[in-house]
């Protein structure tokens, strides 16, 4: 059987658009009466899906996570000096 750990790593070194799509199947995949806490509801799934649409189209463009958050840090900093 294959498990979480097994796949973290492969999909993980997917590329950005390949993780959209797979985000996407997954939840999907997902039973609508899920009731532990998992249940995307059909708004935030019509999110999901208009965001890969716009990645895939060359609409927007990602930003890596890291170079999000070293902007909030200078945006934070800037304004304590202000």
């Amino acid at each position: 059987m294959v498990t979480i750990e097994m796949l973290r790593p492969q999909a993980l070194g997917l590329s950005e658009r390949e993780r959209a799509q797979l985000a996407s199947i997954l939840l999907e995949s997902l039973p609508s009466d899920l009731d532990d806490g998992a249940h995307v509801e059909a708004e935030q799934l019509s999110v999901v899906r208009e965001r890969i649409e716009e990645i895939e189209s060359g609409k927007v463009q990602s930003v890596p996570g890291e170079e999000v958050f070293c902007r909030i840090e200078e945006s934070l900093a800037a304004r304590r000096k202000a």
